[in-house]
This record gives structure tokens, C-alpha cells and sequence, in this order.
């Protein structure tokens, strides 16, 4: 990514519904895992102490590992 991609007019708008899983992504965004040629995916391991610093409800965790599963591909996609 460049410095371009986060310009000001770059703005991305978010349903209501899709702000949670955004919060908890951009949370745990700082866990990749790392392989010879990158990043492989999220730390799965940092996923529950992070949701709970966060303050993010335990009643939530279910669908929102499947967001963050979705988002975690798309950024691996976008990343290669």
C-alpha cells in the first residue's frame, strides 16, 4: 500500500452492521502471522484477548469470527 491509499478522498462508508467486525479487524490487524514470503493470516490465538480488551461482547464472537474471516481474506487478496 501507498500513502495514496489512505488520502483523505479515499473513504470508504460502512453499513451499520459491518462496523463491529471493521473495529475488531483494525484491533487485531497489528497480529499476522508471517511466513518467508508474508503475511499467512491472522493470528488466530490473539483473537479472544482482543475481542475482550476491546470490550466486545462474548455474544458477538461467533458471527464476528466469521467477518474477521472474511476481512482477513480480503486483505490477504489485496496484499498479494
Amino acid at each position: 500500500m501507498t500513502p495514496e491509499d489512505f488520502a483523505a478522498d479515499n473513504v470508504v462508508d460502512l453499513l451499520p452492521d459491518a462496523e463491529l467486525a471493521v473495529d475488531a479487524f483494525c484491533a487485531i490487524s497489528s497480529q499476522w502471522r508471517i511466513g518467508p514470503g508474508g503475511p499467512t493470516g491472522l493470528d488466530n490465538t490473539a483473537i479472544r484477548p482482543t475481542l475482550r480488551m476491546a470490550g466486545i461482547k462474548v455474544a458477538n464472537w461467533p458471527w464476528l469470527f466469521a467477518d474477521l474471516r472474511t476481512l482477513e481474506g480480503e486483505a490477504l487478496a489485496t496484499i498479494y
